[in-house]
């Protein structure tokens, strides 16, 4: 040994090896011994409960061992189910240990009371405390459930409501046991409603219009506190809560609009006399609006492991395309104003850039993996309001499509879902295709369901890792609905007078897919597991009615050799119409049969052969002329007389990209057919028909939106001509305009020129309409966070020529109207209108008020 060398540390580190070879085998001791078995289970202080009832939610057993992890567990239990606090006494017996389980019950009062309410009832309370008429309400509830009350009172209106609880809690007294006891003593105060609110110093943004043309800063935050509108019917409740969110959406509607330093505040309260008003007055203080100073992109990747919050380290990468390019995409320019809704723009035109090209956002797809548009960096000039912004995207990587997949298509062929798929397997991943092929499936209407009082959830999409993090399977995820409708209903309209239907609609029909036995038929059919899943559509109409009748079945089968791709398609259709008007009556009955082909992913060829014939009689008075009136209808009306067959030959193509099937809100429908008349066929009349009908459906306001304004445009144009032996095109094959569908603000046909009379019909016509649609009300469908329009108003501007020669648009004869219009959607559909002639002529029968209500 170095005599320099101590032996203090050799014995120190002696002593401490000595002291954990103890406390191992002390441990390894511990964990072989057993632990104390559990001889029997004592319960005290039970009176609601019994002692099985503590013992089972305990969850310790006799007979196996003490376990405190258990006990622990037990007790919490024993709270969350009984309302009961629960101790428990451990003692060293004789085999074992015994446990002392001692209950506390909570005191509970088993009837809750309300007194001093008079404007609201007692049922509209015990919904507003969450409590049922038979619900027992434990004494420490009693605080949250005040709360409730008032929050729930202050929401309806009343600002001034008091509410004080007086508990008593119960137990032996002298005269006595007395039960627990909770009275809500409620002073309610008068309901306040709002008279008006206003705004001062919004200079930039000030609010004006009325009806469906309003601008300013409270259109703009869509605010929930408005003054009375039409006179004080519609009025809103004072409520604080959505003051405070009023003017958090009007600070945000300025800092969207470049004024990041806009203060936006409650001055104060006026309230009336007997405080049922209130006046609301807010002060703004704008200050400068701010400009981009430049604009430029970043790009990131993001590598390793997450940290704690769960988020990847960044480090700086080169961009993937030149910035120039990606520039170009951008609405923020230097020199414009800052606008954060500009820059949410160019995050979705870059998100959509780097999407087509494989570098996908999904929230399916895992991070290190996904394009991402990151928080943007903003630097501000220190004396004048400018900002340099740079936009940070995480690039991803390019992600390529291994397979198609498909779920949720229980009793829905694949075929049929595919057929609506363009996205192909081997290629890059193409986002906005990915995106297309999924409206088109909704485009179906078998997947959908816009009633607001069904929990459904639209068709999605999402990504699947496989073994290559670079291919991704793209899953189609679709909820099958109830596609029978079997309706019995009625209605009115302005052009058809009143009419009842009974109807039933069956979509993604299959007519090879019987039910299994007879007794069953009925459920089969109705839970989609008869009849059901090839696509057909089958629609069956009995529609009586005092001014037209129909009697229809149509049958469609889209794909008749099974293929998704290239489809051919097959129609049947046969319908009978009986028509009164006020010329004449006209029966009419067709039958066709045709053929569709697939050309491209939402456009078709069609060809058809149809036969009948038209029945015109009763005309008015009679059709016999008179000294004064040679003829008291239209010639070609008395020309047609009688029984005529009616056979023809269609081509036609057509286009169709809606959003949805029901109620289209973004879109382009496009249909361009021609129809010939021949004797070669069977037809009395010689006459050839083609026209264009196009409409779009589009929505301003941000895409992040469910239910927004929007608009439609519609164009038709049609002629008709006589060929052969026939002179002109006979009467009840014209065109004619006026009423609810071309040109509100006319009776139905009630467009020149005109004969005798009555609408002379036209071998020429042009139609077009501009509307615009706002939601009025709308609703949260249940299941989901989507907004749906339930009520509808707008303005619409409709103009037409209706010509009587071919290929002929006299000038004029132009007709215009412009009106209001307002709807429902849901439940019952109804569509009101009131229209005015802009522009009409001489014989001309306005129409100012024109409705639609029925299915």
């Amino acid at each position: 040994m170095s005599p320099n060398r101590s032996p203090l540390p050799r014995f120190l580190a002696g002593l401490l090896l000595a002291a954990l070879g103890l406390a191992a085998a002390n441990q390894a001791q511990e964990e072989t011994e057993p632990a104390d078995v559990v001889v029997r289970i004592l319960v005290e202080g039970t009176s609601r409960y019994t002692d099985e009832q503590m013992i089972a939610a305990l969850g310790q057993r006799v007979g196996e061992p003490l376990d405190f992890a258990v006990i622990n567990r037990g007790i919490m239990a024993i709270f969350d189910t009984f309302r009961a606090r629960a101790t428990v006494d451990v003692r060293e017996v004789e085999g074992g240990v015994e446990l002392r389980l001692r209950i506390s019950e909570l005191p509970r009062d088993l009837e809750p009371r309300f007194i001093g309410n008079v404007e609201v009832s007692a049922e509209e309370l015990y919904e507003w405390a969450r409590l049922d008429r038979d619900s027992e309400l434990y004494l420490y509830q009693a605080p949250r459930i005040r709360a409730r009350l008032i929050d729930a009172y202050k929401k309806d209106g009343f600002y001034f409501v008091e509410i004080d609880q007086v508990i008593r809690e119960g137990g032996e007294t002298p005269e006595g046991p007395v039960a627990p006891d909770v009275i809500f003593e409620i002073h309610e105060g008068p309901q306040v409603h709002v008279r008006d609110v206003i705004v001062e110093g919004n200079e930039s943004m000030p609010d004006r219009g009325a009806l469906f043309w309003k601008d300013g800063l409270s259109e703009f935050a869509d605010v929930e506190l408005t003054p009375p509108r039409f006179f004080r019917i519609f009025k809103d409740e004072f409520d604080e809560e959505a003051l405070r969110g009023d003017l958090q959406a009007m600070r945000g509607v300025y800092r969207e609009r470049g004024w990041l330093d806009a203060v936006v505040e409650l001055d104060r309260l006026e309230f009336s006399d007997d405080r049922s008003w209130v006046t609301v007055y807010l002060r703004i203080d704008e200050g400068p609006r701010y400009r981009v100073g430049s604009l430029a992109i970043e790009a990131f990747e993001r590598f390793g492991t997450p940290d704690a919050d769960g988020l990847y380290p960044e480090r700086p990468a080169d961009l993937l395309f030149p910035e120039e390019e990606l520039l170009e995409l951008c609405e923020l320019q230097p020199g414009e104003f800052y606008e954060t809704r500009r820059q949410r723009r160019d995050a979705r035109a870059l998100r959509d850039y780097f999407g087509e090209r494989g570098y996908i956002f999904h929230p399916t797809l895992p991070e290190l993996d996904r394009w991402e548009f990151l928080e943007g960096e903003l630097v501000f000039e220190a004396e004048d309001p400018v900002v340099h912004v740079t936009y940070r995207i995480a690039q991803g990587k390019q992600q390529f499509i291994r397979e198609i997949l498909l779920s949720g298509n229980s009793n829905t062929q694949d075929r049929v879902v595919r057929g609506r798929i363009t996205v192909e397997p081997g290629k890059i991943a193409d986002l906005g295709q990915i995106e297309r092929s999924r409206a088109r499936i909704q485009g179906l209407g078998f997947f959908s369901d816009q009633r607001p009082d069904v929990e459904h959830n639209d068709p999605t999409f999402r990504f699947l890792a496989t073994d290559d993090p670079a291919w991704k399977d793209v899953e189609y995820i679709v909820e099958e609905t109830n596609a029978l409708g079997f309706n019995i209903s009625g209605g009115i309209t302005s052009n058809s007078g009143l009419f009842g239907i009974i109807s039933l609609t069956k979509q993604n029909f299959d007519i090879f897919d019987p039910p299994d036995s007879f007794g069953g038929m009925f459920e089969e059919i109705a839970e989609g597991r008869a009849f059901h899943g090839a696509g057909q559509n089958l629609r069956i109409l009995v529609a009586p009615g005092t001014d037209a009748s129909s009697f229809e079945v149509r049958f469609r089968e889209p794909d008749i050799f099974r293929r998704y791709t290239d489809r051919i398609g097959l129609d049947l259709t046969a319908r009978r119409r009986l028509r009164i008007f006020e010329s004449h009556d006209e029966e009419r009955e067709e039958y066709g049969i045709g053929l569709r082909y697939q050309v491209g992913p939402d456009s078709f060829v069609r060809t058809a052969y149809f036969a009948g014939g038209v029945e015109v009689d009763d005309l008015s008075p009679g059709g016999e002329p008179t000294l004064g009136s040679p003829l008291t209808v239209p010639e070609l009306l008395k020309d047609q007389e009688g029984e005529n067959d009616l056979a023809w030959l269609e081509l036609a193509y057509e286009f169709g990209d809606l959003d949805d099937f029901f109620n289209p809100q973004n879109g382009t429908t496009f249909e361009l057919a021609s129809q010939v008349y021949s004797d070669a066929w069977g037809s009395d009349f010689d006459f050839v028909k083609a026209t264009a009908q196009w409409q779009h459906f589009g929505q301003f306001g941000e895409k992040t939106e469910d239910a927004r304004p929007g608009y439609k445009l519609e164009l038709g144009i049609g002629v008709a001509a006589p060929f052969g032996s026939t002179d002109d095109v006979p009467y009840s094959e014209r065109y004619f305009l006026g009423g609810q569908r071309t040109l509100r603000g006319f009776d139905f046909r009630g467009v020149g020129p005109n004969e005798n009379g009555f609408p002379q019909g036209g071998e020429t016509y042009l139609a077009g309409t501009i509307e615009y649609r706002r939601p009025l009300l709308t609703t949260v469908q249940p299941g989901s966070f989507r907004e749906i329009e339930v009520v509808r108003g707008g303005l619409f501007f409709d103009i037409g020529i209706l010509d009587p020669d071919a290929f002929e648009l006299d000038p004029d004869e132009l007709r215009a109207a412009a009106g209001v219009i307002f709807g429902l959607t849901v439940p019952l559909p109804f569509t009101f209108s009131i229209g005015f002639p802009v522009r009409e002529g001489d014989g001309d029968d306005p129409r100012t008020i024109q409705f639609n209500i029925g299915f």
